[in-house]
């Protein structure tokens, strides 16, 4: 008989405002999205309703390809969160995605011996509730 193993308590999810509302509904149907002003044609994550390099409010939402390399990451050993406390040792990473932008996240299904800093990564979602999903990632 296999002993089955205990759920584990759900991320937190994030707190949701009008400004951040489409960004986290994305996560939760599994799409990532950047800021994309019209004026000066850059990207920024996340979205903003104010371009921050050149002030433009002219912005709106693109997708992301959701693939990057992990640029630096920490291993987490303890935590006082019972979500996070049952994934220990987790990994916080900060990823540049192939859009040239970079996010901090958490890196999943990665034997923490084997993560390296370069490494090909992917996004996956996990829904939190029914207007948010958090963004992970885990080896491509």
């Amino acid at each position: 008989m296999t002993e089955r193993k205990p759920e584990m308590a759900q991320r937190p999810a994030p707190r949701v405002t009008p400004q951040t509302a489409a960004y986290w509904k994305a996560a939760h149907i599994g799409e990532l999205l950047l800021g994309a002003c019209a004026e000066c044609g850059k990207l920024c994550h996340p979205p903003q309703s104010v371009c921050p390099f050149c002030w433009s409010s002219n912005v709106a939402t693109r997708s992301a390809s959701g693939r990057g390399r992990l640029n630096a990451f920490t291993l987490v050993y303890q935590s006082a969160v019972p979500a996070f406390r049952e994934r220990l040792p987790y990994a916080i990473a900060y990823v540049e995605l192939d859009e040239g932008l970079y996010m901090l996240s958490n890196l999943i299904n990665c034997d923490p011996d084997k993560i390296t800093v370069g490494m090909a990564l992917k996004a996956v979602f996990e829904p939190l509730n029914e207007e948010a999903g958090a963004i992970l990632f885990e080896p491509a």
